[in-house]
């Protein structure tokens, strides 16, 4: 071969890999070759390389088959193949040019190759990971077919439930979600990435219908619920473990929150405005409600912030001043129902750092209900503490100061506490080390001879009024100021 064949050669081949953006030049022509010994032929067939499509996963196949070999005079090279690319970018392969080859002896040159053809278009996307055995990731705006993974999450929370045991479902905000009686299992846990994290629709519960319900070990989280029926709940938790509730908000149903035994609550949980009531505590013998710290809010129902009934103990020891309940708003404000048997220590309920101001009654408290009440407030003496006697309500004693703050109208003259059906003088209530409107004067007692129990509307009390038998009764309020 020549110099210039060579030159011809190495150019062509270069234009080869240097295509165009959809297809690629022809090839340069060969030119001719010289006379060989002997007087033999050979002729240098063109080639077509076409480049890669260029995809978001996957590359295209190599075009460019390669040219005939010419006669004499040279044929043309052949054409050279299309690639085909990934389908998340669709490329376009890179057409190589074709060499046509010379004869020897020859006077023609090689006729020029047909461009590369285009590439195809993009192809499947990434396949998705597998989700952790205990941890699976869900969004209602996911596509279909996703494995639970972070990248590839499940579509509703119940799928997500179903995809494991044991661990979290990790609820991702944005979309709303629906419960419709969403059955969460013990040993899991349905936490949303932000306490703004919708879900909504009541379905079958325990009791009536409800948006979520847990078994006796889950746990709810960063999650606010819409009942959207006076008749629904927001939560409804099983008798027996500790469900556990943290940064749960509940707007509207009939009762925000339904605990059938013992519960954790740990900080953020609310409900509001619910029909006939924020948190309902149903638990029997031995079932405790435990308020570990943080901040909690229970307000605008038109029937109780908490209402207590059977056995239960609400435990609030571990709040303080900054971590603190809010019952605000509703027609009575806290409520602890009659219990047959005489409470031992063991069975009193702590409220602590509770702030009172609701439209009727700010607290309640029916017969043999064994309740220590410290640190609190309690607004307005149009909404009066009601006392069921035999009380054992205890507002502080000489070596556990009560420190709550009783406060009323300068001019209003009625009790910021009554007691109801007092037909004895024992037991004896305390109320040691408390903050009342009279003080630094410690507050005074009225008995208010009357038959059946607390009128709706107290008036001619000084600070206490004694309601009960139709003869005089000793008081047994002992109180004095902080």
């Amino acid at each position: 071969m020549t110099g210039a064949a060579g030159a011809a050669l190495m150019s062509a081949l270069i234009a080869s890999a240097c295509g165009g953006s959809d297809f690629s030049s022809g090839g340069d022509a060969g030119s001719g070759g010289s006379l060989a010994v002997g007087g033999s032929t050979s002729a240098s067939g063109g080639s077509a390389s076409g480049a890669a499509g260029s995809g978001a996963v996957g590359s295209g196949a190599v075009g460019g088959a390669a040219g005939g070999m010419p006669g004499t005079g040279g044929a043309a090279g052949g054409v050279g193949g299309g690639g085909t690319g990934g389908t998340s970018v669709g490329g376009t392969s890179m057409g190589g040019a074709s060499m046509g080859g010379a004869s020897m002896g020859g006077s023609g040159t090689g006729g020029a190759g047909s461009g590369g053809g285009q590439g195809g278009s993009g192809g499947m996307p990434m396949s998705c990971t597998p989700a952790a055995p205990n941890e699976v990731w869900v969004n209602a705006s996911a596509q279909p077919g996703g494995t639970g993974s972070a990248d590839c999450p499940l579509r509703t929370i119940q799928a997500g439930v179903a995809a494991i045991s044991t661990g979290v479902v990790n609820v991702q905000a944005g979309p709303t979600y629906q419960g419709g009686g969403l059955l969460i299992p013990s040993g899991i846990a349905v936490k949303g990435t932000d306490p703004a994290t919708k879900i909504d629709g009541a379905g079958p519960c325990i009791a009536g219908s409800c948006v979520v319900r847990l078994e006796k070990n889950a746990r709810l989280e960063n999650v606010t619920l819409f009942p959207g029926d006076a008749g629904a709940d927001g939560v409804q938790a099983a008798h027996g473990g500790q469900p556990i509730l943290r940064h749960v908000r509940v707007r509207g149903g009939r009762f925000g929150i339904v605990l059938m035994g013992s519960a954790r609550l740990e900080t953020g949980v609310q409900s509001t405005d619910s029909a006939m009531g924020g948190l309902q505590v149903l638990g029997g013998a031995n079932a405790t409600v435990t308020f570990n710290r943080g901040s909690y809010v229970f307000s605008g129902s038109t029937g109780f912030g908490v209402n207590v009934t059977m056995d239960a103990v609400i435990d609030m020891r571990p709040l303080d001043a900054v971590n603190s309940v809010q019952i605000s708003g509703n027609n009575v404000g806290m409520r602890f129902a009659a219990r047959d048997a005489t409470p031992g220590s063991e069975q009193a309920s702590v409220i602590k750092y509770v702030q009172f101001d609701n439209v009727d009654v700010n607290l309640e408290v029916f017969k043999k209900v064994g309740v220590r009440i410290r640190s609190s407030e309690f607004a307005g003496v149009a909404k009066p503490i009601r006392l069921h006697a035999p009380s054992y309500a205890d507002f502080g004693t000489s070596t556990d100061n009560g420190k709550n703050v009783f406060s009323r109208d300068v001019t209003d003259v009625r009790p910021v506490m009554m007691v109801c059906d007092q037909t004895s003088s024992s037991p004896d209530i305390q109320a040691l080390g408390n903050t009342f409107p009279s003080c630094p004067v410690p507050p005074t007692t009225v008995n208010q001879a009357q038959g059946g129990g607390c009128p709706a509307t107290a008036t001619g009390a000084d600070l206490v009024a004694l309601y009960g038998s139709t003869q005089p009764f000793n008081s047994p309020f002992v109180a004095s100021c902080q």
